[in-house]
This record gives C-alpha cells, structure tokens and sequence, in this order.
C-alpha cells in the first residue's frame, strides 16, 4: 500500500493545498473544483500532481544537449550518455565523428560502440596531447607510443614515424 492510500480525507485535502492549483483554496472550494467528493477521487488528484513534481522541470531540445556535449570532457559525455536510453541516442556516430573533428583528432576506425569510440577518443586525445611536433622538428615520445599500442584493446594500423633532425 503507497503512502497516499493510507492517507484519511483531511489529510489529503491538506495536502493539495500545498500544491500552486489549490493554494489559497478552502477544503470545501477544492472539493468543487474537483467535482468529486469520494476521497479516492481525491487521493488520484494528489498521485498525479506528486508523479507531475517529480518530473524534470525542463528537457532541454536535443541541439541544446548536443551542444553541451559538445563542449563537454570525455567523463561527462559518458555518465550523460549512459545516464538513460533517450540520451544515448545523442550519442551516435555523428556525434563522435563532430567531437573528433572539433577536438582536431584523428579517426583512425569506426567504432560501434559507445566504449569503442571513447576509447578511440581517449586513445587519439592522448596521442595528440603527449606527441607535440614543432615546426622546426623533433622529439616524438615513440616508447609512449610503443607502450600505448602494447596496452590498448582496440586495432589501429601500426604508426611508422620518421624524424628529421
């Protein structure tokens, strides 16, 4: 039995009026905005305003969530995008193919996956982050890089770097 099942008439009455709709409203002034006296009337009146409530207040469009993820870390992406189904829809092959792109990283495959393509993306991230050529030439970390390709799950095709000093 719920908690609003147990509740007795007055109580559900009092109740309601903590709700915007009845605020300010008599018990008796509710009842006849209701048509209803039957206290079962009553209680299905305070279940839906309770389920109403506990609603998000907002859903933001799906271009604004976009957005947003767009502009979000790797750890954000996946807890919003595993965070339930309507989401994970956002976050598609177009998607990461977007992030690679703004983030200026390298698609090496095509992953199908949510974890296929965050490990690509961590993968391609730290790459780019760790191997920083200047323009006037020359130190590519390649043990990082061997050791990299030695711990990571995914295929990629061997990377042959040539240096010029």
């Amino acid at each position: 039995m719920d908690r609003i099942s147990s509740l007795k008439r007055s109580d559900v009455l009092k109740e309601l009026k903590q709700y915007k709709l009845y605020t300010g409203l008599s018990e008796k002034k509710i009842v006849e905005t209701l048509g209803h006296k039957n206290v079962s009337h009553l209680r299905t009146e305070l279940r839906r305003l309770e389920s109403k409530t506990n609603q998000p207040l907002s859903v933001l469009p799906n271009d604004i969530l976009l957005e947003t993820l767009m502009l979000s870390d790797v750890n954000t992406i996946i807890n919003t995008c595993t965070s339930n189904k309507e989401l994970m829809v956002l976050c598609d092959k177009s998607f990461w193919i977007n992030k690679f792109k703004q983030d200026q990283l390298s698609i090496t495959r095509h992953p199908k996956t949510l974890t296929g393509w965050v490990k690509l993306y961590q993968w391609e991230n730290r790459i780019k982050n760790r191997i920083n050529v200047p323009t006037t030439g020359t130190l590519i970390d390649l043990q990082f890089l061997f050791d990299e390709l030695k711990n990571t799950a995914i295929d990629l095709p061997i990377i042959w770097v040539f240096v010029f000093i």
